[in-house]
């Protein structure tokens, strides 16, 4: 009897706990645009770049998320930076970065209520696609080169929830990635996010 009323406490116990983990969680999709800052050549000579992040959020408190996030960003080499009678294909720069975002949510009233700021720290796992140069005379390869840099952001933002379990969300966040790669030892863009987080 007695080991019969324990399952039945274990079961109740573990019910409970996964109705509030659940009840804490949030799904978060969102994409928008990487701006790209520096280095110069970085800026200079590569196109603004798509970003699309997924991330799985826990509320700590009513005023704190920490989220598991994954962010892809590809970016295009501007045609306007080949020289004249010079023809480019392939040149692309593709960021898989995994990390740990906290947010927080530091006022308690007013038009700021619904402000956060945001943490994140991760690893950059960076690719330069293989590139091929042409030209009427002439052609050659730009090989691939593959990295992976540590990874750093900061930013704020605004959410507005729509119903009671989805918000809206809009961002902007300052993002930095050191990595080997010869002409970009310390990547830094800025990304504009918009999404939705849904509590699941």
């Amino acid at each position: 009897m007695k080991i019969l009323l324990d399952v039945k406490f274990l079961i109740i116990t573990i019910l409970l706990l996964n109705q509030y983990l659940y009840a804490q969680m949030s799904l978060n999709l969102s994409g928008g645009l990487s701006l790209p800052i520096k280095p110069s050549v970085f800026h200079e000579e590569w196109n603004t770049g798509l970003n699309f992040n997924l991330g799985l959020g826990y509320k700590l408190s009513v005023k704190s998320v920490i989220e598991l996030r994954f962010s892809y960003i590809k970016y295009n080499y501007d045609s306007k930076s080949i020289p004249l009678g010079y023809e480019l294909k392939g040149a692309e720069i593709e960021k898989l970065i995994p990390s740990i975002n906290y947010k927080i949510y530091p006022f308690n009233s007013g038009i700021l209520k619904n402000q956060f700021l945001q943490l994140s720290m991760g690893y950059a796992l960076v690719k330069q696609n293989k590139a091929e140069i042409t030209s009427i005379q002439s052609k050659f390869d730009i090989s691939e080169n593959n990295n992976s840099a540590g990874y750093l952001s900061f930013g704020t933002g605004i959410d507005i929830k729509i119903i009671e379990n989805m918000k809206l969300f809009l961002s902007g966040i300052y993002d930095q990635a050191y990595t080997n790669l010869s002409k970009f030892k310390s990547i830094q863009f800025i990304s504009i996010q918009s999404g939705i987080s849904i509590m699941l």
